[in-house]
């Protein structure tokens, strides 16, 4: 079996994933989910309870969550490094720094957008605080 990559739209983050995989030069499929319908039935909820994307199905028809993993998981079978580079040079620190800012500090930076496109009901009094919390978190950055 092909791995599959389970992504979400709207907003979702997992590009670059979607990068590596074609860098690669390995055969995967792609998913897409709806982050603010699909996610939230049964049959994805039985992929990944927590209700996020990205998911990798791997070969082994086993789910693998979490960005930063499944960026792992490629790079250990990156038997050509396409995407990668040697484990212990310079390089790969410095990816492995980059890649975790973009996963931690910048995708964070978008908590405000994540948690708003998922209100169930509009609320103006939130939604500016919202705003408010987004702009400083922003500059903090």
């Amino acid at each position: 079996m092909e791995p599959i990559l389970v992504y979400g739209y709207p907003a979702g983050t997992s590009m670059g994933l979607v990068a590596a995989l074609e860098w690669l030069g390995q055969p995967y499929k792609l998913c897409r989910v709806d982050m603010l319908a699909e996610m939230r039935e049964p049959v994805y909820t039985r992929i990944n309870p927590r209700v996020e994307t990205p998911v990798l199905i791997t070969d082994q028809s086993r789910p693998l969550t979490e960005t930063m993993a499944i960026a792992a998981y490629l790079e250990a079978r990156d038997t050509e490094q396409r995407i990668s580079f040697d484990p212990l040079s310079p390089e790969a620190d410095r990816m492995h720094q980059l890649m975790g800012f973009l996963n931690t500090g910048f995708t964070g930076a978008f908590t405000p957008l994540w948690v708003a496109l998922e209100l169930p009901e509009p609320d103006p009094e939130f939604e500016a605080a919202l705003r408010r919390f987004g702009r400083k978190a922003g500059r903090a950055s």
